[in-house]
């Protein structure tokens, strides 16, 4: 297709043949011909009436991310929630996620610091920004009756 264009653009004997090939068919094939037409018509209306482009399709909505990894602890995330919030006493199996050391200060409520809930746990204060991030999300689109996670 480009060695064509190239040879019509460079070659005025090809492009000489090759309008008399199109002229010769637009005489003879009414399919072409109307085809033809069609496509002169929207030309010269773009042009006569100075319509702008098409714009561009909008991009495709991303796809829904999967997730990749282990699924989140749910109940260690309930138990940074009430270690920060100071919402009520762990449960059992909230005492099991933190580290038996830290056990017995686990189990006082009352709100803590990020810092403190962190070293109770065992991870860092980013990280307990954001499992309760997490769970304040998850309680928001489950309309508050998220478990934390």
């Amino acid at each position: 297709m480009e060695a064509a264009r190239l040879r019509y653009e460079t070659d005025p004997e090809f492009r000489e043949s090759a309008r008399a090939a199109s002229k010769e068919r637009y005489h003879t094939d009414p399919d072409y011909r109307t085809a033809t037409i069609k496509r002169a018509k929207k030309r010269n209306k773009a042009v006569r009436e100075g319509v702008p482009p098409k714009p561009p399709r909008p991009p495709k909505p991303p796809k829904p991310r999967r997730r990749r990894g282990k699924k989140p602890d749910t109940v260690r995330h309930q138990a940074v929630w009430k270690l920060r919030t100071g919402s009520g006493p762990l449960t059992a199996e909230e005492l099991e996620r933190v580290p038996p050391a830290n056990r017995p200060a686990a189990a006082e409520v009352r709100p803590r610091t990020l810092a403190e809930v962190a070293a109770l746990i065992g991870v860092s204060p980013q990280r307990v920004c954001q499992i309760l991030n997490h769970v304040a999300t998850a309680r928001a689109n489950d309309g508050g009756q998220a478990d934390g996670g």
